[in-house]
């Protein structure tokens, strides 16, 4: 079969935050070894819907596959609400090609996969959780699907869902074949081309779905094969900087640490980010990242007091932040690196003081780091299976029956969640956060004229 598979529309075509290399597809499309397959990402369009169109009469697939890898942006401020456009991609799908069977998986969908069924009766099969052993059987058993673990399908006008299907180990799957979608279409920056070295989270943050999505169990790929992937992308593709799309990159500290070491026993000229636990962090980790080309250093410690830090099961104290905050500031060969610390404003347990010192620590350290990092805020964005759902309605800030999936942009607003007792302050506090983001935009303005 001629199979085309689609990323879904993000909404934006102007910001190049939004073109991110659909790694999750081209990793899928490498394990369909039988048919002819080819990629769509909507995100490089200025009218995506055109482009679907033009895609589908030119390549006249016998099938169609939409990831939906994220139903918004988790901002609270700065709202965006991709499932609206993925609700329309589908839509088009079925006006251009009416009679094509249609298939969508992706993060977002296997968060709410029976709920997107019944939102969208033009889902023909939706593959449950990672696809990559799952959509090929699909492929091979469309009149039997029941036959196939891991898939949504209909029956007599109802969904049904097959089972849960055992994780594959991913060294096991087909390697990436990178030539699926040209990265030189794509940014050039860290955060654009994804690299993955693991899978699974085996922390407990009250608010995270990876565990969920991807398990509980931690699974390494091969360092040698990791930096293959790696040596292949600069060697053949031209493409010297990349992301590691792990939840978690240094913990194993030693897995991350021969990677490391590969890339510098290799000679790969390279720039790379990562998100990174501050548990593991140590001085000697970080100094060997930073020789084999970590330039991105992402930290998301979500807290910044030991009351909310102690909620969100992070694992980590106040002062062990503010450790690292200083290592960054002072040690000679991390001075120029590229620095974020992610926090939530207003997570259980946190109190009025709490909220004061974490507004306090986002204005006086994104002063001290201007043009070298970063301190971002945010809220946290409810989501299926997480203890933060449980505590939003054991506490009454959500009720049970309340739909975690949005329709509208203003049915997001009510998935973030806030402590009840700091709730009446959540309009200055919004206020507040869009003042300092407004002032830090002005002065970033002024010192790019005065350059």
């Amino acid at each position: 079969m001629k199979i085309l598979l689609v990323q879904s529309f993000l909404g934006r075509d102007d910001l190049d935050d939004l073109k991110v290399y659909p790694l999750g597809l081209v990793r899928l499309a490498s394990c369909i070894t039988n048919h002819d397959v080819q990629i769509c990402d909507l995100n490089l369009y200025k009218d995506p819907q055109a482009a679907l169109e033009k895609e589908i009469l030119e390549y006249q697939p016998d099938l169609i596959g939409v990831s939906l890898r994220n139903i918004d942006n988790q901002d609270r401020i700065n709202s965006e609400f991709y499932y609206k456009y993925f609700v329309e991609i589908i839509q088009k799908i079925k006006e251009v090609g009416p009679e094509l069977p249609l298939v969508v998986g992706g993060m977002g969908f296997s968060l709410f996969a029976h709920e997107i069924m019944k939102d969208c009766d033009a889902i023909d099969f939706g593959v449950y959780l990672e696809a990559e052993e799952t959509f090929p059987e699909l492929l091979n058993n469309l009149e039997n699907p029941e036959s196939v673990k891991g898939i949504y399908y209909r029956k007599n006008g109802a969904v049904e869902f097959t089972g849960r299907r055992k994780i594959k180990e991913i060294d096991s799957l087909e390697p990436v074949r990178r030539d699926y979608i040209d990265m030189s279409l794509y940014p050039s920056r860290v955060t654009s081309i994804g690299v993955e070295s693991k899978r699974g989270c085996s922390f407990n943050c009250i608010y995270c779905n990876y565990p969920f999505l991807s398990g509980n169990r931690i699974r390494l790929r091969k360092p040698e094969k990791v930096i293959d992937e790696i040596e292949e992308m600069v060697k053949k593709y031209g493409i010297n900087k990349f992301i590691f799309v792990d939840p978690i990159f240094n913990f194993p500290e030693d897995h991350a640490s021969e990677i490391c070491s590969e890339i510098i026993k290799r000679g790969l000229n390279v720039k790379w980010g990562v998100y990174m636990d501050i548990r593991y962090a140590s001085l000697n980790f970080l100094l060997l990242a930073r020789s084999s080309g970590y330039t991105d250093f992402i930290f998301s410690p979500d807290g910044l007091t030991d009351n909310s830090l102690k909620s969100l099961k992070k694992g980590i104290t106040e002062n062990d932040i503010k450790t690292i905050y200083r290592l960054f500031k002072t040690n000679e060969k991390l001075k120029d690196a590229f620095v974020v610390f992610d926090l939530l404003l207003n997570p259980p347990a946190q109190d009025l003081r709490g909220l004061m010192k974490t507004l306090w620590f986002y204005i006086m350290a994104n002063l001290s780091l201007r043009g070298r990092g970063r301190v971002t805020v945010n809220w946290i964005r409810i989501e299926p299976g997480t203890e933060i759902h449980k505590i939003a309605i054991a506490s009454g800030a959500m009720k049970e029956n309340d739909s975690l999936l949005p329709k509208t942009l203003k049915d997001l607003q009510n998935t973030f969640y806030s402590h009840p007792s700091l709730k009446k302050l959540d309009a200055f506090i919004i206020f507040f956060v869009k003042t300092v983001k407004a002032i830090k935009k002005y002065i970033s303005l002024l010192l790019m004229k005065k350059d």
